[in-house]
């Protein structure tokens, strides 16, 4: 049996090293290639969260907006109410007698005769009553022109509803003018307390209760 002699050749000279050493070098790529397809595959999941959730509050910042412009806008409804209700809308008495009053003087002024008138209200929500106002007018086209634009200019808020011609002799015009407009509850201690919130209900009247009246 042959004697089994040293190889003299350095470490890093001989095969069994040099396979060694390639060994190692594969499973440092193939552990390198696993992590670093792990950490691309996180990256890439960790980018599709981050997009989404860019979205998600650019979305929400959008409603945001939204309701903050929404908030603004009742904000200003409710101040627009509260003005209506405190500034324009009288009371029942004298609110209704001054109305009327108010209507025969511009038609004077406006050289307008006024004839037979005819009168309803719709009680609304909180009590507002609106008071319908129908009424035969006869002038001239330019004085009953004039009649509607001062009444429509009131600061007592008018509403015109519906002007209908009904006839024509030598110059003169009749017509038939429908016409609205809105008095409160007489203000009490608990109602005055409550003025804010029948504001802000009464920018939305729901009528009910439609009641009748003949002068």
């Amino acid at each position: 049996m042959p004697e089994t002699r040293p190889d003299p050749r350095p470490f890093w000279r001989k095969p069994r090293f040099h396979r060694s050493l390639l060994g190692l070098a594969l499973a440092n790529i193939v552990i390198y290639g696993a992590v670093t397809y792990r950490l691309a595959t996180k990256q890439e999941r960790l980018a599709q969260q981050q997009a989404s959730l860019s979205e998600e509050i650019a979305s929400r910042q959008e409603e945001l907006s939204a309701l903050r412009e929404e908030q603004e806008r009742i904000e200003r409804n409710d101040a627009v109410a509260e003005t209506f209700w405190a500034e324009v809308v009288e009371p029942l008495t004298p609110g209704l007698t001054d109305a009327l009053a108010e209507i025969d003087r511009l038609a004077r002024q406006s050289n307008v005769e006024r004839g037979r008138t005819s009168y309803s209200q719709n009680v609304l929500d909180v009590d507002l009553r609106e008071m319908k106002v129908s009424m035969p007018l006869r002038g001239t086209y330019f004085d009953l022109v004039r009649f509607i634009n001062v009444l429509e200019r009131s600061d007592r808020f008018f509403l015109v509803r519906e002007i209908a011609l009904r006839d024509a002799n030598e110059g003169q015009l009749n017509l038939r003018c429908d016409l609205s407009f809105f008095v409160k509850p007489v203000e009490t201690p608990a109602v005055a307390e409550n003025t804010g919130t029948r504001a802000r209900r009464a920018s939305n009247p729901r009528a009910t209760n439609p009641r009748a009246t003949n002068q």
